[in-house]
């Protein structure tokens, strides 16, 4: 695949195509007025967006991560969290795997 053919490929991932496909689906495919819609991680950012463009069709939005923040870049979050995460993602004392 040529470069410009990739980048155009990544387009039906953002998320107000991914929005759109699930405004389809509810249209045509369940025929419902409302749906709830569940968004983890960057499923919580399209939930987001799905509240910024078709909020009247949503019946109840669940975001467990994914919120974009309001005041400062997400590089600037990470870094802010990055130490406390690294006390969830080492290896237990416990651990009999750990060498």
């Amino acid at each position: 695949m040529e470069d410009n053919q990739i980048a155009e490929y990544l387009t039906f991932f953002r998320a107000d195509n991914i929005v759109n496909d699930a405004e389809l689906l509810r249209r045509n495919i369940f025929k419902v007025e409302k749906w709830s819609v569940l968004g983890q991680s960057f499923g919580g950012f399209c939930a987001m967006n799905y509240l910024s463009f078709h909020s009247d069709h949503l019946q109840k939005v669940f975001i467990t991560g994914g919120i974009p923040p309001l005041d400062a870049h997400p590089d600037d979050i990470y870094r802010a969290t990055y130490k406390s995460c690294l006390l969830y993602t080492s290896p237990s004392p416990r651990d009999k795997r750990q060498s």
